[in-house]
């Protein structure tokens, strides 16, 4: 309304109206766009009538939350103009929001109130006798008032606001903080050039970032916001920020800590904080985080610029070739030279093993590894939190424990794990750099992370374990505390699912941590004591008691040199009833081994002690060096005593606990029992009675006890073999009663574990009845036929131990009866077959390797093997279980090299009976081509086991693999080779032959079904290698008929190289035999020759090899030389001028490997051919591709010098190829085989010639090698190589106030592209990431929710989220570009068609372009191209006439971009 008009209005006319229009508020909307109008021709005095009902609508809009009036008042408050107004609103807000404040202890930490509210006072009200209850949804609606009212003016300001939106960033309530948040935004720039409210900006951004969640973010936000509103020279010159916030070591903790962050956007908030606090530095600085010289300004900020670039690189947005490119630059940052503090170039790596790529990950590892050893010094100080919680979680990775066989001669382990050596290494470095505090906390670290990480890796457990005891044994310090001990006692527990291999060199390593212990003795004896009971009942190598025992000297040298006499002996004397009995022993261990002189003063607390029957029990079974102790009269009286108790019946009910101990060591000590004839007085009917009446007892503890006494009775037993009371108990007769009756009221109420109890007392009847086959005649066949009978009841139902004793006594009856008759015999393996088959119908247990094993050796023992020549049933059921065995090896240890061993022990002893037993021969191929895991924890038993060996092994001859295992898992491999190798027997070796074609159908060798299958060509390559050691022993019509019947067309189908050399070789060999007979000669190579010219190249190439290898092979001079001219001739020379390309090289090659053996032989070669080889061989030494097609020496081996196990069996396989071969080393022949072995073999063992393999394996190249980074490498790399940034964050800080942040800082063209067209998802992918990269305006597709598929996800990244997208669908594309060619676009087609222009330099685009992408195959239809202004095709040189849409889309938009960006 102008003013003319509102001149013709009274000064009542113009009251009464705006007094109408301000009352008509509530009800009529539009009133308000009158009022304001008003407002602005009428006076003051005018408004201030309808200040009270402008203020109460006002309020009623506020209370109410009517978010949709929040424009009126806005318009009323700026057009009303009245100070009066605001001022009021203002105090009505403030009041509002502080009551809420005091209202809602809940929202806000009591903390976070004494520290800012209470602190800076500056918006405190009376608030007496108000009503407190304010909903939370008032406040949001007054603080998006306050946004709405910000983003306008400033009309509303006021610092009591000001500090009122900044405390709101600390509510517990999300949806409150993130709108004051978003007010400060538009408050900031005020905020930093308010000084009154600095120190108070500075404490909230601490509290807040000591928060987590939305409070920490807002904490971020406050913070980078303030930073970029102020002024740098301001800051530079600003004392209290300089000297508070600059010098105040929790503001860089807090970055430091931000740029390891899971989050993404913490880690950007942080980067874009930290440049801009680096640039506003103008002190000196040397603290736990930062060092700054004033004077070296521009030094440091162009170190901190490097660092930034490459976090960015390695954080922001990973770029794995530039941070390799930067990797000198990045290990540089924890040199001693390094500008940067530990904390933030620790930072840099942490974030690196956060990568969401795996790659980048072990990179950084890699990184980490190769730091040099004097700058590992940066893990001191308290920077263990990174060496814990970045480092170790990335480097016990299962998958950098990578295995390659090892060919060093030196070593005895056949592998090697190149990483764990480096790990071990790098943790033992470690600690060398570290004063003894420093060596403390990191051992304390390491405890701390295998504590929490007990499931972790076995290998990597073990490897960090030996780095900590390695590390410490560098320092030699004394570090371990009870802080340690505590940890370290948790892993006492921790068991190593891989076996005992692992278990035991794990809990050695544990041990001998503990000779690192401060002398504490308590502690020490303590410790030991439970490191043996945490470690009980495992497995032999790997009980407690068994590796304290192999260490024991180590323990005495520390406890002599640490305590003196005096005080161990103290310590015994005031804590015999203190200490529980494993402690107790401990401390008797001691002492007994420390001073002998005295030992008797504590025999007397040693009998006195609580349980001392027990005790000493435990002592005589511990197997630890007790004789001193044992030695004292009075203990060993007392010992005697204890045996006597356990055998009277009254005395049993009194002491059942003393069952629970062993008497095993008791009755076989010398020690105590001297005189053996005192077992011959003994009586054992009273034992034997109770036990016969408690067996049938339905009470479950009295039959626990019972078969502890049956245990007892066992154990001593063979002591008695010559006792009257003993010969009488021990019968068949008693047995087979007690057999009968044992458990027969047993009730169904008994615990489901009893089962365990029944199989000890399996284990002990059968251990009687071994020493019952002592005293009997095992040659009466009644005796015989009773035993069996006996043992036959309780097959179907044994248990683990029950079937170990059965073995044990069936392999005394078949080791001690000289005749076993066929019956019997067919009973004990049927007895034999029922265990196995009880124990292959779940699983074969790992625990029970033993008990297979022992299965293994007896059913392929001499007994059986010898019987199966003439009895069907029993080969037959051997050959069933033997292919059992083979099948369950894949992951299973010994099992095939007992099994081999077996069957070559047999070989030995009666080899003219074994080249009778062909049924062997299924068991000998299958168990060769049998592949085992691949898998690298299979292989790296045998590493941990050499790891074992190089640091507990005190007998540096014994291989602790093999003492747990037995034999490697090769040797069984080897045992076939040489059990084929000593045979020699024609029948045998066509036997083989005819086995493997009548299996065709199982092994697929000359009729491949999958001929690039890598487990098939394996198989294969397994299977010929074996045939091709028959041809040793094969007649010659033989050799002639397998090779024109089967090898020839094998040949032609072969596709691979491997399986083809072992083919040319037999065909060459088949020649070399048959050489002198003409017919047969030309029969072979007519195959070859008839149709040459169209034979395949690698048939072509064979077939040259095969003449060549033949040719090579020919001892007569003579007959060598007309079959060489010949061959010449007629093909080598004719194909040297091939248009294949594989054929011409090939056959140079071959000339140029010939042509030397034809001067140095001195063969009579026609001059004319010689001339022209000679020719051919000049020419190719001059060519420069001389060297990468001179291959046909490689190729060309000898077949007769070459054919030794060596060769055959995987060394002219290693010659020819770089591929991965199964190779059987020469040390291995040598080593599984004795000295009359090797007399026996019909094949040589041959030499490794390991100077001409290709293998990489063979030349110990380290796996990953492009992974590992040593220090040496990393200092070549140049530091001043260029770094690709792609954010600038040293340059741009993150605008965190843009609506659309991205957007804002990209200036984008007007182009807009259609995709809708395009229906691959990740063509569609690569076009948004193309248009988001450009610049372009906006991109359209038929769907928009292609852009949350995965595949769209993967190849756009994040592009979508900044580019525009536009849904148009195929339907309504003629729509759209018609409305855009109304807004004055060009539309254009990316088409060839007759009219299309082509993209070059001189086409001009339009800035308002709209480009039309057509379908991948059919191109833009045509209804569309009627609507185009022109199309552009892409200039091709090309045959293919198409290239993919996304990339044609990226050439014609950067085309379009280099003129309008």
């Amino acid at each position: 309304m102008s003013a003319a008009i509102v001149s013709y209005f009274s000064q009542q006319q113009l009251k009464d109206a705006l007094v109408d229009l301000s009352l008509k508020l509530e009800q009529d909307p539009n009133s308000s766009s009158t009022l304001c109008e008003l407002f602005g021709v009428v006076d003051d005095k005018l408004k201030q009538d309808v200040l009270p009902n402008v203020y109460e609508y006002c309020i009623n809009v506020l209370q109410g939350c009517s978010f949709e009036r929040y424009g009126s008042v806005l318009q009323l408050i700026t057009k009303f103009n009245n100070e009066t107004l605001t001022s009021k609103l203002v105090s009505y807000i403030t009041l509002e929001l502080t009551r809420f404040i005091e209202s809602s202890s809940i929202n806000f930490d009591l903390n976070f109130k004494e520290k800012l509210l209470y602190k800076y006072n500056n918006f405190s009200v009376n608030l007496e006798n108000d009503d407190l209850n304010i909903e939370l949804e008032e406040i949001v609606s007054l603080l998006k008032f306050l946004e709405s009212a910000y983003m306008v003016n400033d009309i509303l300001k006021s610092t009591t606001l000001d500090y009122l939106c900044c405390f709101y960033l600390g509510i517990n309530e999300e949806k409150i903080s993130s709108v004051a948040s978003k007010i400060l935004k538009w408050r900031t720039q005020s905020l930093s050039q308010n000084k009154e409210m600095e120190p108070f900006i500075w404490d909230l951004i601490l509290e807040l970032m000591e928060s987590t969640n939305e409070k920490l973010n807002n904490g971020y936000i406050l913070w980078l916001r303030y930073l970029a509103n102020s002024d740098p020279d301001l800051l530079h010159n600003n004392d209290f920020f300089q000297n508070k916030i600059i010098d105040n070591t929790k503001y860089w903790g807090f970055l430091q800590k931000g740029l390891v962050s899971d989050l993404h956007e913490h880690r950007k908030f942080s980067v874009s904080i930290l440049q801009l606090l680096i640039k506003s530095i103008n002190i000196d600085l040397d603290n736990k985080f930062m060092k700054w010289d004033v004077s070296q300004k521009n030094a440091y900020l162009n170190y901190w610029q490097r660092f930034i670039t490459l976090y960015e690189i390695i954080g922001i947005d990973t770029s794995l070739h530039q941070a390799q490119a930067a990797s000198n630059d990045m290990i540089n940052l924890l040199s001693k030279d390094s500008k940067i503090k530990v904390p933030f170039s620790l930072a840099l790596f942490s974030i690196g093993f956060k990568g969401s790529m795996e790659t980048v990950r072990k990179f950084t590892l890699n990184l980490i590894l190769s730091i040099p050893p004097d700058n590992l010094n940066c893990f001191g100080d308290d920077h263990f939190h990174f060496f814990k919680n970045h480092f170790l979680q990335i480097a016990v990775a299962a998958s950098n424990f990578f295995v390659y066989e090892n060919f060093d001669k030196e070593s005895k382990c056949m592998y090697k794990c190149e990483y764990g050596e480096t790990f071990l290494s790098f943790i033992v470095n470690c600690f060398k750099n570290l004063n003894k505090e420093g060596v403390s906390m990191l051992s304390l670290s390491i405890l701390e992370f295998l504590t929490e990480h007990t499931e972790a890796y076995d290998t990597s457990k073990i490897y960090l374990t030996l780095g900590l005891l390695k590390g410490l044994q560098a320092k030699n310090f004394q570090v371990l505390d009870t802080k340690h001990i505590k940890l370290l006692s948790k892993l006492f527990e921790s068991t190593c699912t891989d076996g005992d291999v692992f278990d035991t060199t794990l809990q050695t390593s544990h041990l001998r941590l503990l000779l690192f212990t401060v002398p504490n003795l308590g502690l020490v004896i303590k410790s030991l004591a439970q490191f043996m009971q945490f470690n009980d009942n495992k497995g032999f190598n790997a009980d407690g008691k068994v590796i304290l025992n192999e260490n024991f000297e180590l323990f005495l040298d520390y406890f002599i040199v640490n305590f003196d006499n005096d005080l161990i002996i103290q310590f015994c004397k005031n804590n015999s009833t203190k200490l529980n009995m494993q402690s107790y022993l401990v401390a008797l261990l001691i002492l007994s081994n420390t001073n002998l002189k005295l030992i008797s003063s504590v025999v007397g607390d040693i009998l006195s002690y609580k349980d001392s029957d027990c005790l000493l029990l435990e002592i005589t079974s511990s197997g630890l060096p007790f004789d001193n102790l044992l030695n004292e009269p009075l203990i060993s009286s007392r010992l005697i005593s204890v045996f006597e108790k356990a055998l009277v019946e009254s005395e049993c009910k009194k002491n059942n606990s003393l069952y629970n101990q062993s008497f095993v060591n008791l009755v076989n000590s010398k020690i105590i029992f001297k005189d053996q004839r005192y077992f011959e007085e003994i009586n054992l009917n009273s034992l034997w009675q109770d036990i016969v009446n408690s067996i049938q007892s339905d009470d479950e503890e009295i039959l626990k006890l019972t078969i502890s006494k049956f245990q007892f009775l066992n154990e001593i037993l063979p002591k008695l073999i010559y006792n009257e009371s003993a010969e009488k108990i021990i019968s068949l007769e008693n047995l087979s009663w007690l057999q009968e009756i044992a458990f027969n009221n047993q009730s169904i109420n008994f615990s489901k574990n009893f089962y365990k109890s029944k199989d000890v007392f399996v284990k002990n009847f059968y251990g009687i009845l071994q020493t019952y086959l002592k005293i009997i005649n095992l040659n009466d066949d009644k005796n015989k036929s009773n035993i069996l009978q006996l043992i036959n009841k309780d097959a179907p139902k044994l248990d683990h131990l029950g079937m170990v004793s059965v073995i044990n006594v069936l392999m005394d009856l078949i080791n001690d009866i000289d005749d076993f008759d066929d019956a019997s015999c067919l009973v004990v393996l049927d007895i034999l077959t029922e265990i196995w088959d009880s124990l292959t119908t779940e699983r074969l247990i790992l625990k029970q390797k033993a008990l297979h094993l022992s299965f293994i050796k007896i059913v392929f023992s001499d007994f059986f093997l010898k019987r199966s020549i003439e009895n069907s049933v029993i080969s037959e059921r051997l050959t069933r279980i033997g292919n059992q065995i083979i099948e369950r090896s894949y992951a299973k240890k010994s099992f095939l090299p007992t099994l081999f061993n077996c069957i070559s022990l047999f070989q030995m002893k009666t080899p003219k009976v074994f080249e009778k037993a062909f049924w062997l021969i299924e068991i000998l191929i299958n168990a060769f081509t049998f592949f085992q895991t691949g898998d690298a924890s299979f292989k790296l038993e045998y590493v941990v086991g050499e790891a074992y060996d190089k640091n507990f092994n005190l007998n540096p001859r014994d291989f602790f693999y093999n003492k747990v295992n037995g034999d490697c898992e090769v040797s069984y491999r080897v045992r076939i080779v040489l059990i084929l190798s000593k045979i020699g027997n024609e029948i045998f070796m066509r036997q083989i032959w005819n086995h493997i074609l009548q299996n065709e159908d199982n092994f697929h060798l000359f009729k491949p079904i999958k001929r690039a299958d890598g487990f098939e060509e394996w198989k294969r390559v397994q299977l010929l290698s074996v045939l091709l050691l028959t041809f040793k022993f094969l007649e010659t019509d033989d050799l002639f008929q397998l090779t024109n019947d089967e090898i020839i067309p094998a040949i032609f189908r072969e596709a691979s190289p491997l399986c083809r050399t072992y083919l040319e070789w037999m065909i060459s060999y088949t020649l070399v035999k048959v050489h002198r007979d003409s017919e047969k000669m030309k029969q072979i190579l007519s195959i070859f020759e008839k149709d040459i010219k169209n034979l395949q190249p690698s048939m072509i190439t064979s077939f040259e090899r095969i003449g060549c290898l033949m040719s090579k092979s020919l001892t007569d001079s003579e007959t060598k030389t007309n079959f060489l001219s010949d061959f010449l001739i007629k093909f080598i020379i004719p194909l040297a001028t091939s248009n294949k390309s594989q054929v011409r090289h090939f056959s140079v090659s071959t000339i140029i490997s010939i042509y030397p053996v034809i001067k140095a032989e001195n063969l009579q070669i026609d001059s004319h051919l010689l001339n022209t080889l000679s020719n051919i061989y000049n020419s190719a030494l001059e060519t420069d591709n001389y060297v990468t097609y001179r291959s046909g020496d490689a190729l060309i081996w000898n077949i007769i010098s070459d054919f030794t196990l060596v060769g055959i069996f995987g060394g002219v396989l290693l010659r020819l190829s770089d591929r991965e071969v199964d190779f059987i080393d020469e040390s291995l022949f040598y080593k599984y085989s004795t000295d009359l072995e090797k007399k026996l073999l019909k094949v040589a063992i041959g030499e490794n010639d390991k100077d001409l393999f290709l293998s990489p394996g063979s030349r110990i190249v380290k796996p990953g090698s492009s992974l590992l980074l040593d220090g040496a490498k990393a200092a070549n790399i140049h530091s001043d190589i260029l770094l690709q940034t792609k954010s600038g964050s040293w340059s741009t800080v993150m605008d965190l106030d843009a609506e659309d942040q991205q957007q804002s800082s990209i200036k984008r063209t007007n182009l807009i592209v259609i995709a809708s067209l395009v229906d691959k998802i990740p063509n569609l992918g690569s076009i948004c990431r193309v248009c988001d990269c450009l610049g372009v305006g906006r991109l359209t597709m038929n769907d928009l929710k292609i852009v949350r598929h995965p595949q769209f996800r993967n190849v756009a990244v994040t592009s979508d989220k900044w580019m525009p997208i536009e849904e148009v669908q195929i339907e309504n594309i003629v729509k759209f570009m018609r409305e855009q060619k109304a807004n004055g676009y060009t539309l254009i087609g990316l088409e060839q068609t007759d009219k299309s222009v082509v993209l070059n330099s001189e086409l001009k685009f339009p800035d308002k372009s709209l480009i039309l992408l057509g379908r991948e195959r059919e191109g833009i239809p045509g209804n569309l191209l009627a609507e185009l202004d022109f199309c552009v095709e892409i200039k091709q040189g090309g045959v293919v006439r198409s290239m993919n849409i996304q990339t044609a889309a990226a050439i014609i938009i950067h085309a379009y971009s280099s003129q309008h960006c």
